[in-house]
């Protein structure tokens, strides 16, 4: 009997979303949410990717760290297209993008290694909503953490926002295995790990 990875039920033919409401913590069109109990120093970036996570340099998108708080993240991402991260990409751009996505996951990951000093492995999500055509290399995004850590999994939501503050992408319940000993991930030799 094959094993299953991975289920998924897509809707293409969903509307705008309008209901049901948004995440607690997840704005309409972006700004910078006030998070409780603010760190006096935000993480860099270039620490991120050398002692926190292990991403390569096609998957390092955080770009800016540019608020966080005990209840969420917020950061800029850079991203790039799919004729620089594929062979052949034919002309075509991403849907998408694994980039971008991943990029806005990491810093659900960023947040949990600064606050919890763990690593968390990205593991499902309820649902994806793609609300308009994910234009650009620069965008924002916004995690919001509704629940502390249960059982060894993180629960969050995620939004990400076009160059002009309207919402692109809606993660909703991204869950994540959470654990202490994850972290040994980011410790790999520095000569495998490029950072700009």
């Amino acid at each position: 009997q094959r094993r299953t990875h991975f289920r998924c039920t897509a809707d293409l033919t969903r509307g705008p979303l309008t209901s049901p409401p948004l995440p607690a913590g997840i704005p309409a069109s972006f700004s910078v949410p006030a998070f409780l109990q603010p760190p006096a120093v935000l993480p860099k970036v270039r620490d991120i990717y050398e002692n926190w996570l292990f991403h390569g340099p096609i998957f390092q998108g955080i770009s800016t760290v540019d608020a966080m708080g005990s209840n969420g993240i917020t950061g800029t991402l850079r991203i790039k297209g799919a004729a620089e991260c594929l062979k052949d990409a034919g002309g075509n751009e991403w849907v998408v993008g694994p980039v971008l996505l991943d990029s806005a996951m990491q810093l659900a990951g960023v947040w949990a290694r600064h606050f919890l000093d763990i690593t968390v492995l990205p593991a499902g999500l309820k649902s994806l909503n793609r609300l308009s055509p994910v234009i650009g290399r620069e965008f924002r995004a916004i995690v919001s953490i509704p629940k502390e850590i249960e059982h060894g999994e993180m629960r969050c939501d995620l939004a990400v926002y076009d160059e002009h503050g309207a919402m692109v992408i809606l993660v909703e319940g991204l869950g994540g295995i959470a654990s202490k000993s994850f972290n040994r991930l980011a410790s790999q030799p520095k000569a495998l790990r490029t950072v700009r």
